[in-house]
């Protein structure tokens, strides 16, 4: 049985450890889209980005109330019954104010993002040229609600199922990260920096 909750510690841990928000906006003609975007959490807020050309994000800049959610796996409920059986997740799902960042602001947020998705690589690239910080949208969106929601890693049979012989149980679903892949065009002198020997999926 799921179980939901607005404590801010547990919600903040789920969206440390996720990728992708699911945003849900109006796009430039009024249609309803759910738009995928990785983000990394500043306080209380998520940082966004993408293509200035993406023209479902153009859509995005013009909102200033928006919707999400965060969902994590965390594997499968084999019960045994079709009606029990199901799949363990913790999701977010939240509302929130929209705005679009230039300048300063959002030069900090792209180094931010960057070191968000891989702590260290920033120090390791080369600088952003003016052309690329152009062609990229940032957004912040200020978290003003958001609540947790939690379908547990445990098989819930009826009691009359229980005195079945039927095999139950879960199947835990982690996220590993396996060993780095250099590009074709790296010189097999190259050594792998030290941002991408040390990465591992995000935790909350």
């Amino acid at each position: 049985m799921s179980a939901t909750t607005s404590n801010w510690s547990e919600v903040a841990a789920v969206l440390d450890e996720g990728w992708i928000l699911h945003l849900a906006i109006f796009s430039l003609d009024q249609t309803p889209i759910s738009l995928p975007l990785l983000y990394v959490r500043d306080e209380h807020s998520l940082l966004l980005h993408g293509a200035v050309g993406n023209e479902l994000l153009r859509g995005v800049t013009g909102t200033d109330i928006a919707s999400g959610t965060v969902t994590l796996i965390d594997g499968l409920v084999a019960a045994r019954s079709a009606f029990q059986s199901s799949v363990a997740y913790r999701s977010v799902i939240l509302r929130g104010r929209l705005t679009s960042l230039n300048g300063g602001a959002k030069e900090a947020a792209l180094i931010r993002i960057t070191d968000g998705l891989i702590p260290g690589r920033r120090a390791e690239i080369r600088e952003s040229t003016t052309g690329e910080v152009r062609a990229t949208t940032v957004l912040r969106l200020e978290i003003l609600e958001a609540t947790l929601r939690v379908s547990p890693l445990t098989v819930d049979d009826t009691p009359s199922d229980r005195n079945s012989d039927t095999w139950a149980g879960v199947v835990p679903i982690n996220l590993n990260a396996d060993l780095p892949q250099a590009a074709q065009d790296v010189p097999s002198s190259t050594v792998v920096p030290p941002s991408i020997r040390a990465w591992q999926p995000r935790q909350g």
